[in-house]
Protein backbone atom coordinates (compact mmCIF):
# COMPACT_ATOMS: atom_id res chain seq x y z
CA UNK A 1 0.00 0.00 0.00
CA UNK A 2 3.12 2.44 0.96
CA UNK A 3 4.72 2.01 -2.45
CA UNK A 4 1.20 2.96 -4.42
CA UNK A 5 1.27 6.26 -2.84
CA UNK A 6 4.71 6.81 -3.14
CA UNK A 7 3.52 6.42 -6.99
CA UNK A 8 0.61 8.69 -6.37
CA UNK A 9 3.24 11.57 -5.21
CA UNK A 10 5.27 10.72 -8.36
CA UNK A 11 2.81 10.98 -10.39
CA UNK A 12 1.36 14.14 -8.82
CA UNK A 13 4.74 15.64 -8.54
CA UNK A 14 5.08 14.93 -12.24
CA UNK A 15 1.76 16.61 -13.60
CA UNK A 16 2.60 19.30 -11.20
CA UNK A 17 5.56 19.78 -12.52
CA UNK A 18 4.59 19.80 -16.78
CA UNK A 19 1.75 22.01 -15.47
CA UNK A 20 4.21 24.46 -14.10
CA UNK A 21 5.97 24.29 -17.72
CA UNK A 22 3.16 24.88 -19.67
CA UNK A 23 2.27 27.94 -17.80
CA UNK A 24 5.37 29.13 -18.43
CA UNK A 25 5.58 28.34 -21.67
CA UNK A 26 2.38 30.06 -22.51
CA UNK A 27 3.45 33.41 -20.34
CA UNK A 28 6.34 33.34 -22.85
CA UNK A 29 4.47 33.28 -25.68
CA UNK A 30 2.05 35.46 -24.53
CA UNK A 31 4.27 37.96 -23.31
CA UNK A 32 7.63 37.60 -25.63
CA UNK A 33 10.55 39.44 -24.51
CA UNK A 34 10.25 41.21 -27.80
CA UNK A 35 8.04 41.90 -30.71
CA UNK A 36 8.82 39.78 -33.74
CA UNK A 37 9.90 41.08 -36.92
CA UNK A 38 7.29 41.86 -39.40
CA UNK A 39 7.08 39.33 -42.39
CA UNK A 40 8.56 41.55 -45.06
CA UNK A 41 6.95 39.10 -48.08
CA UNK A 42 3.54 40.01 -46.62
CA UNK A 43 4.15 43.70 -45.31
CA UNK A 44 6.10 44.73 -48.63
CA UNK A 45 3.03 42.99 -51.02
CA UNK A 46 0.64 44.97 -48.46
CA UNK A 47 2.79 48.35 -49.23
CA UNK A 48 2.36 48.03 -52.93
CA UNK A 49 -1.31 47.40 -52.93
CA UNK A 50 -2.08 50.00 -56.05
CA UNK A 51 -4.63 52.15 -54.07
CA UNK A 52 -4.48 55.21 -56.85
CA UNK A 53 -8.37 55.59 -58.42
CA UNK A 54 -9.82 53.50 -55.72
CA UNK A 55 -13.46 54.86 -55.30
CA UNK A 56 -15.38 56.04 -52.41
CA UNK A 57 -17.16 53.09 -49.97
CA UNK A 58 -20.77 52.21 -50.54
CA UNK A 59 -23.37 50.64 -47.95
CA UNK A 60 -25.79 48.04 -47.78
CA UNK A 61 -27.81 46.70 -45.33
CA UNK A 62 -27.88 43.00 -44.09
CA UNK A 63 -31.00 40.94 -43.36
CA UNK A 64 -29.32 41.42 -39.37
CA UNK A 65 -29.31 45.31 -40.48
CA UNK A 66 -26.19 45.53 -40.58
CA UNK A 67 -24.25 48.02 -42.68
CA UNK A 68 -21.84 46.35 -44.81
CA UNK A 69 -19.59 48.26 -47.17
CA UNK A 70 -18.84 47.61 -51.05
CA UNK A 71 -17.01 49.82 -52.99
CA UNK A 72 -18.36 50.29 -57.17
CA UNK A 73 -16.58 50.24 -60.32
CA UNK A 74 -18.59 51.88 -63.42
CA UNK A 75 -17.75 49.88 -66.41
CA UNK A 76 -15.44 51.83 -68.97
CA UNK A 77 -18.07 51.47 -71.59
CA UNK A 78 -20.87 52.62 -69.24
CA UNK A 79 -22.16 48.95 -69.40
CA UNK A 80 -24.75 47.77 -66.54
CA UNK A 81 -25.31 44.25 -67.67
CA UNK A 82 -21.86 42.59 -67.18
CA UNK A 83 -21.10 42.30 -63.05
CA UNK A 84 -18.11 41.06 -61.63
CA UNK A 85 -18.32 40.56 -57.40
CA UNK A 86 -14.19 40.38 -56.54
CA UNK A 87 -14.06 38.86 -53.13
CA UNK A 88 -11.06 39.63 -51.28
CA UNK A 89 -8.51 37.76 -49.55
CA UNK A 90 -8.61 36.62 -45.66
CA UNK A 91 -5.80 39.10 -44.64
CA UNK A 92 -7.31 42.06 -47.17
CA UNK A 93 -10.77 44.17 -47.95
CA UNK A 94 -12.38 45.55 -50.76
CA UNK A 95 -8.99 48.12 -51.32
CA UNK A 96 -6.75 45.31 -51.60
CA UNK A 97 -8.60 44.04 -54.85
CA UNK A 98 -8.29 47.41 -56.34
CA UNK A 99 -5.93 46.88 -59.47
CA UNK A 100 -7.84 43.53 -60.84
CA UNK A 101 -11.52 45.89 -60.11
CA UNK A 102 -9.72 48.59 -62.41
CA UNK A 103 -8.40 46.82 -65.02
CA UNK A 104 -12.20 44.46 -65.35
CA UNK A 105 -13.75 47.98 -64.83
CA UNK A 106 -11.30 48.82 -67.97
CA UNK A 107 -12.41 45.86 -70.39
CA UNK A 108 -15.87 46.95 -69.79
CA UNK A 109 -17.49 45.33 -66.18
CA UNK A 110 -19.56 46.83 -63.57
CA UNK A 111 -16.93 45.76 -60.46
CA UNK A 112 -18.18 45.60 -57.49
CA UNK A 113 -15.67 44.99 -54.61
CA UNK A 114 -17.14 44.08 -51.69
CA UNK A 115 -15.43 44.32 -47.80
CA UNK A 116 -16.54 41.04 -46.07
CA UNK A 117 -18.03 40.82 -43.20
CA UNK A 118 -15.38 41.12 -40.06
CA UNK A 119 -13.12 43.07 -42.81
CA UNK A 120 -12.95 46.74 -43.88
CA UNK A 121 -15.69 48.73 -43.44
CA UNK A 122 -18.20 45.79 -42.89
CA UNK A 123 -19.11 44.72 -39.03
CA UNK A 124 -17.09 43.77 -36.54
CA UNK A 125 -13.18 43.56 -37.16
CA UNK A 126 -13.00 39.49 -37.48
CA UNK A 127 -16.73 38.26 -36.47
CA UNK A 128 -19.18 36.99 -38.11
CA UNK A 129 -22.48 35.85 -35.71
CA UNK A 130 -23.30 32.54 -37.06
CA UNK A 131 -22.00 29.84 -39.96
CA UNK A 132 -23.35 30.48 -43.08
CA UNK A 133 -24.28 34.39 -42.34
CA UNK A 134 -20.87 35.35 -44.96
CA UNK A 135 -23.47 33.50 -47.45
CA UNK A 136 -26.31 34.99 -46.81
CA UNK A 137 -24.54 38.35 -46.82
CA UNK A 138 -23.82 37.81 -50.17
CA UNK A 139 -27.12 36.85 -51.73
CA UNK A 140 -28.52 40.44 -50.11
CA UNK A 141 -25.73 42.32 -51.80
CA UNK A 142 -26.87 40.03 -54.95
CA UNK A 143 -30.56 41.15 -53.71
CA UNK A 144 -29.42 44.79 -53.86
CA UNK A 145 -27.69 44.98 -56.79
CA UNK A 146 -30.77 43.17 -58.94
CA UNK A 147 -32.94 45.88 -57.60
CA UNK A 148 -30.56 48.50 -59.14
CA UNK A 149 -29.88 46.40 -62.17
CA UNK A 150 -32.89 44.06 -63.03
CA UNK A 151 -30.86 42.51 -66.25
CA UNK A 152 -27.28 41.81 -64.88
CA UNK A 153 -25.70 38.63 -65.57
CA UNK A 154 -23.02 38.20 -62.29
CA UNK A 155 -19.68 36.87 -62.54
CA UNK A 156 -17.91 35.82 -59.36
CA UNK A 157 -13.95 36.44 -58.76
CA UNK A 158 -12.58 35.36 -55.60
CA UNK A 159 -8.60 35.65 -54.38
CA UNK A 160 -6.83 33.30 -51.83
CA UNK A 161 -9.89 32.69 -49.44
CA UNK A 162 -12.14 34.58 -51.28
CA UNK A 163 -11.58 31.82 -53.56
CA UNK A 164 -12.41 28.84 -51.63
CA UNK A 165 -15.44 31.59 -50.25
CA UNK A 166 -16.39 31.75 -54.37
CA UNK A 167 -15.98 28.33 -55.10
CA UNK A 168 -18.46 27.27 -51.74
CA UNK A 169 -20.70 30.21 -52.45
CA UNK A 170 -20.75 29.26 -56.11
CA UNK A 171 -21.89 25.67 -56.13
CA UNK A 172 -24.18 26.17 -52.98
CA UNK A 173 -27.45 27.60 -52.22
CA UNK A 174 -26.14 30.66 -54.55
CA UNK A 175 -25.27 28.83 -57.55
CA UNK A 176 -28.34 29.93 -59.51
CA UNK A 177 -26.86 33.27 -59.31
CA UNK A 178 -23.58 33.38 -61.55
CA UNK A 179 -22.80 32.88 -64.62
CA UNK A 180 -19.16 32.36 -64.04
CA UNK A 181 -16.78 32.14 -61.52
CA UNK A 182 -13.43 32.62 -61.58
CA UNK A 183 -10.89 31.82 -58.66
CA UNK A 184 -7.25 33.33 -58.10
CA UNK A 185 -4.70 31.19 -56.40
CA UNK A 186 -7.95 30.04 -54.22
CA UNK A 187 -7.42 28.65 -50.90
CA UNK A 188 -8.58 25.16 -50.80
CA UNK A 189 -7.57 23.46 -47.93
CA UNK A 190 -4.52 21.57 -47.29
Amino acid sequence: MIWLRGIARLVGWILGLTGLGALAIGALLAFPISPPPPLESIRAGALAIDRAGTPDLSHFLARDGTSLAYRMYPAADGDKEKIAIVIHGSGGHSTSMNGIAKRLAADNFLVIAPDIRGHGASGTRGDIGYYGQLDDDLDDLIAELRRQYLTGHFALLGFSSGGGFALRAAVGNLSAAFQRLVLLSPYLWY
